[in-house]
């Protein structure tokens, strides 16, 4: 999957609600072509749940040291 490369395996094993999000979007659209827009869209999910990840740890890190 060339437009998919280098999303790192925590995102793409992130869950929300039960479910790894970017495998259920590709699930979703797995008999089809992916259009341009929705290579992008994925993209975009992918970058938001790698930004995600690092508020969360970024947050853990602050709650750590508050203790």
């Amino acid at each position: 999957m060339k437009y998919f490369e280098g999303i790192a395996k925590d995102v793409c094993e992130y869950h929300i609600g039960g479910y790894q999000v970017l495998a259920k979007y590709l699930k979703d659209l797995k008999k089809r072509k992916l259009s341009w827009e929705e290579i992008e869209h994925y993209r975009k999910v992918a970058m938001a749940i790698a930004r995600t990840i690092e508020v969360v740890v970024e947050e853990e890190v602050i709650m750590v040291r508050e203790k």
